[in-house]
């Protein structure tokens, strides 16, 4: 699990357990000039059906997200609720070799 917080150019947030298969928006706590890198992931795995995060909308000042869940089972597709967690970050604050994200 991750510990939410707020830096200069980083913003790390969990949500509440309520991320279904409906669309959830969620405002960044950090300002960003443009859309920021996301990297976000589900911090459970309630119920028995594969599932996976989905980023529908990713803007300067908010993040839209979905739980995927998988007709492998079954053809049923909605999803119970998830804890999901993100780092979202302005371009430039992860640094490679020779190569700036």
């Amino acid at each position: 699990m991750i510990e939410t917080g707020t830096a200069s150019g980083l913003d790390v947030f969990k949500t509440p357990n309520q991320v279904t298969a409906e669309i959830t928006s969620f405002e960044f706590g950090e300002t960003f000039s443009t859309a920021p890198v996301l990297l976000a992931d589900m911090q459970t795995t309630n119920g028995p059906d594969t599932a996976t995060l989905r980023i529908t909308n990713l803007t300067a000042s908010s993040v839209s997200l979905f739980v995927d869940e998988k007709a492998s089972e079954d053809s049923e597709t909605a999803h119970i609720d998830e804890v999901v967690g993100y780092v979202s970050m302005e371009h430039g604050l992860i640094y490679g070799d020779t190569v700036l994200v």
